[in-house]
This record gives structure tokens, sequence and C-alpha cells, in this order.
């Protein structure tokens, strides 16, 4: 049994938070992603029934998108590692999977807003959603307690 640490309530907040603003954002999670591997593995997953039932339920939680996120971070104050991994479904790849379309669209001069286009209705609601899951995730896997320790160190040093 997992045990629900006062960082998996934050996380769970953010989620629940950040999940609201991608239903109103219109996300669809990684349902994009998960479709084009299915379309490459697809005599694979067609010989086993238990593997391609196991997709298209990746796939259905994908599609919810914000919805998944909320009930992930709902979770997530009493299991966590599946909460975690709902959030993970519903809110894409995360910090790079925001991140490194962005960079491309910046390199190659597409404006944002067509840079998610049939991914969600509104850039600006992606945005503002994915950023406090994206948090949340980081929270949850202590990386952020991680890296306030890494500064200390460093200002400790720096000021010496």
């Amino acid at each position: 049994m997992e045990v629900v640490t006062p960082r998996n309530k934050i996380a769970g907040i953010l989620f629940i938070v950040g999940g609201a603003l991608l239903v109103v954002a219109g996300t669809t999670g990684m349902e994009p992603l998960l479709e084009e591997i299915l379309k490459y593995i697809q005599p694979t997953v067609d010989a086993s029934l238990i593997l391609a039932s196991i997709f298209r339920v990746l796939i259905f939680i994908a599609a919810l998108g914000g919805i998944s996120v909320i009930i992930g971070g709902l979770l997530t104050f009493y299991v966590p590692r599946i909460g975690k991994l709902l959030v993970m479904l519903g809110a894409g790849l995360g910090l790079f999977g925001f991140l490194i379309p962005m960079m491309l669209a910046w390199y190659q001069g597409i404006p944002i807003n067509e840079l998610f286009g049939g991914y969600v209705s509104s850039t600006g609601g992606y945005v503002l959603g994915i950023i406090p899951t994206i948090i949340g995730r980081l929270i949850a896997k202590q990386i952020i307690a991680y890296i306030v320790v890494v500064y200390r160190i460093l200002s400790t040093c720096i000021r010496t």
C-alpha cells in the first residue's frame, strides 16, 4: 500500500486545477500519439487480444484529456501511482511533450496558435492547464526538492 505524502496531496490539487483548465481548452491528451503508434504496430496488436484491449483502454483514457487528469488528481490522494499514470495519459507527455513542439515551432517560425491544431481548441487554455500538471508531476517526483537543495548548496558556495 502506497503512503500518501503531503507532496502527493499538493500534486493532486495541482492536477485537478490543471485538468479543469485542460477541459476548458478541449485537450485530448496522448490520444494522437497512441493512435499513431497503433498504426505501426497494428498487426502485432491484432495478434494478441489482451494487447489490443490494453491499447484501446489507453487510447480511451487519453481521449478524455482533462477529465482523466482530474480523475488522476483525485486518485493521487489515495493511490498516487495510478493517479500519476492517468495524469500522464490525459495531459500528454508533460514537460517534454510541451517544450519540444514549442521549440520546433519557434525554430521553424510556426505561429504558436497553429502548433497545437487538432490537439486543443484553445492554445492559451492548454498552456495554462499544462503548467500546473507539469509542476504537480515535478512535486510528486520530488524533483523540485532536489532543485531547491542544489540551489541552496550553490548559493552557499557562491557566497563564500
